[in-house]
């Protein structure tokens, strides 16, 4: 929570190809990098948790955010179902929203309408703590490994999938593991 706009001014983001953020800071602060880095040229990612009402002049700023079925609707509380929420997003700015399902997988929604991407059922959980930071993370050096959107969400479902099989938050597998598994589907 110390992080703060003038931080955000001091950042050069035309060094990077895509900026991750998070709300565990004040939402100006986010909201300004958010803006600074689309403005410099950045793909920006956004894990709203934990989760709060956005600022509609923040959402332009989102090309992915990535909630999970219960966070989507805290940041749009007015609607009944993540897809009616996903739409008042994309209907708002955001480019891409891509709600995490836990063991079901995940939806994608955006301006190309909807589209399921379903998990590894053959892994079995052992320890969930840290799957969603390691599909947000995964997802974004995929859409740079990967080239593409569906890969970079195939490889951030893969790399979740092996994480939740290993104990511990840090449990995370390496790319080749990654792209074994990728391969297996």
């Amino acid at each position: 929570m110390m992080l703060s706009e003038s931080d955000m001014e001091g950042i050069d983001f035309s060094k990077f190809s895509h900026v991750l953020f998070q709300l565990e800071n004040d939402l100006a602060t986010v909201a300004r990098g958010l803006k600074l880095a689309r403005e410099a040229g950045c793909e920006t990612v956004l894990t709203p948790a934990p989760a709060k009402i956005l600022p509609g002049e923040m959402l332009p700023d989102i090309d992915y955010i990535v909630p999970n079925e219960i966070e989507i609707l805290q940041i749009v509380p007015e609607c009944e179902d993540a897809e009616d929420a996903a739409q008042k997003l994309i209907s708002s700015g955001v480019r891409n929203v891509i709600v995490t399902l836990g063991k079901r997988g995940c939806d994608l929604y955006n301006g190309g309408g909807k589209r399921h991407f379903p998990t590894y059922e053959k892994i079995r959980p052992v320890d969930t703590v840290g799957a969603g930071d390691c599909f947000t993370g995964s997802f974004a050096a995929g859409l740079k490994v990967c080239g593409s959107l569906e890969g970079a969400i195939e490889l951030a479902t893969a790399a979740a999938s092996l994480k939740i099989s290993k104990m511990g938050a840090q449990s995370v597998a390496s790319l080749e593991e990654v792209r074994e598994l990728m391969s297996q589907k």
